[in-house]
């Protein structure tokens, strides 16, 4: 049981009509649009959420060197080499 296509093809424009005029409730003027090119960018390359995840890594990474560095100021990332014995 085949569909007739001028039907299916009335509707389909249709539809795309209606998304296209209706699909933005903003108004969108050139002097909107020029005072900012790229609204959902926070500097030339990313987004607020992508730097605020990058700061986010570099805090997580500055405080595990951070340990890293205390536990070998504190000579406790290994045994101590000082004595006789062998130490498991």
């Amino acid at each position: 049981m085949a569909l007739p296509m001028r039907p299916i093809c009335c509707v389909c424009a249709t539809l795309l009509v209606v998304c296209l005029l209706g699909g933005c409730n903003k108004l969108i003027t050139a002097k909107t649009a020029r005072k900012n090119f790229s609204p959902s960018l926070q500097s030339s390359i990313s987004t607020g959420d992508q730097q605020l995840n990058t700061g986010m890594w570099v805090h997580d990474m500055s405080k595990r060197q951070l340990e890293d560095d205390l536990t070998r100021i504190l000579m406790s990332d290994r045994p101590s080499l000082l004595t006789p014995y062998p130490v498991p």
